[in-house]
């Protein structure tokens, strides 16, 4: 994401604008509704394809006139808010880039909700990870399997996500008392907003498991 927002700032996006530049396009105007020059700001905030989606993911950086280049909206997440509603602002814009190119050169829809919410969940995981500094932390206790008791059987599960393709995968492992896989499982789930709903679904899949 930092790349791309550096080149997003830098104007340096492959837009219709940019390419008509270039001439490798005739026309910079906006594919999907012919609204004007697609520009950065245009294809990512004042294009109606996306225009009402930002009362609802980002509402500091709603209603905003239409004149503004994508350095200026930049500059006004940055003055309503903190560090934190930037990195929001260029989330959300990161992935509708993602979900116009694959629409455009894959012929792929992807739903706005999904793809915002997985970009924005990228985003939460980042800042989060910044948060912890291995470096000082020391490591005092190993975690192992431990088996079950005698004729029961353990669940064991886990769920991981693929932003890029808006897809999920789950993994379910039942094992008994010795350690000896019983049965197990993977499945892609599709739609995924969140990794919340990744794990809830996940957990889901292996009690029905159990119950089978």
């Amino acid at each position: 994401m930092k790349i791309f927002a550096w080149r997003v700032c830098q104007e340096k996006l492959p837009t219709y604008l940019n390419l008509n530049k270039k001439h490798v396009l005739e026309d910079a105007t906006c594919v999907l509704f012919n609204q004007g020059m697609e520009d950065a700001a245009h294809a990512l905030y004042f294009c109606s394809e996306v225009r009402n989606m930002w009362g609802d993911f980002c509402s500091q950086m709603d209603n905003m006139q239409s004149d503004l280049s994508f350095w200026d909206l930049e500059n006004l997440a940055r003055d309503r808010g903190s560090d934190s509603l930037l990195a929001r602002f260029v989330a959300i814009m990161w992935g509708l880039w993602y979900r116009m190119n694959k629409r455009i050169y894959e012929n792929i829809s992807m739903h706005i909700n999904v793809i915002v919410n997985n970009a924005l969940s990228l985003q939460q995981e980042y800042a989060q990870v910044q948060l912890f500094d291995v470096s000082n932390q020391k490591i005092n206790k190993v975690v192992r399997w431990h088996p079950p008791p005698l004729d029961f059987l353990k669940l064991n599960i886990d769920g991981t996500t693929f932003p890029d393709h808006s897809v999920a995968g789950i993994g379910v492992v039942l094992r008994d008392h010795n350690g000896v896989v019983v049965v197990a499982c993977s499945k892609v789930e599709k739609e995924v907003s969140s990794a919340e709903f990744i794990e809830a679904i996940v957990l889901l899949r292996g009690l029905q498991l159990c119950v089978q």
